[in-house]
């Protein structure tokens, strides 16, 4: 289902294509992606640091957009940009990145130089954002959730079929691979930002029925 829907979103050339991927690849919430800033990413040691979240709330009688610290801080009638916001201090964190997640970030930081030149003004204090609406402003978890949405329909229109869901199902997608991969739970913990092993072992790992047969086989070979 991955393959087939970021085959759909390459060859439609789908905007959000780029943040797609770099969500597979390394389970940042929504909210981490779209709080991105270039100087987060560090093409040479090939990491990225997971230093904010970017939020959407009420504040003086109209909804706004803020940069707040990786953990929550006060704001009762915050609308964060994902369901399972950081809420400790494991927000603040390195991730490794995969090639492909390398990839899409050379590729974002091309589109995102067109839009530049095309005489898109970001907002003050956003001009560094990684990922962006076409108006070079920052972008939400409605703009994303529609894109996804849109290639769903188009990928139901041939002759595959996939059932509708949220940016926040890459972040389980990155999370099971991981452990189907054999990555250490404790490892998967650090990268997710997770306070417990529990939390992380209990949410993020709905192993998939083939895994479970390969295991299961292991049994044979002893």
């Amino acid at each position: 289902e991955t393959e087939i829907f970021l085959a759909k979103a390459e060859a439609d050339k789908s905007f959000y294509y780029n943040l797609f991927v770099l969500a597979l690849e390394t389970g940042l919430r929504v909210g981490e992606i779209c709080a991105l800033c270039w100087e987060d990413v560090d093409f040479e040691r090939g990491v990225l640091y997971v230093r904010h979240t970017l939020c959407y709330f009420s504040k003086d009688g109209k909804y706004v957009f803020e940069m707040h610290d990786a953990k929550l801080n006060g704001y009762k009638e915050i609308i964060f940009l994902d369901d399972d916001i950081t809420k400790t201090k494991n927000g603040k964190r390195i991730i490794p990145l995969t090639h492909k997640a390398i990839c899409a970030l050379e590729r974002q930081w091309l589109q995102k130089q067109k839009v530049v030149l095309k005489g898109k003004i970001a907002p003050k204090g956003y001009e560094n954002l990684v990922f962006t609406t076409k108006n070079n402003r920052p972008t939400q978890v409605f703009l994303i959730k529609q894109a996804i949405a849109l290639i769903v329909k188009k990928v139901n229109e041939t002759d595959e079929y996939l059932e509708n869901f949220t940016s926040h199902s890459f972040r389980h997608t990155f999370a099971t691979r991981a452990i189907e991969s054999g990555m250490n739970p404790k490892t998967l913990q650090k990268i997710l930002g997770h306070a417990t092993l529990q939390m992380t072992m209990d949410l993020y790992t709905a192993v998939m029925p083939k895994h479970l047969s390969s295991e299961m086989e292991k049994l044979d070979d002893e």
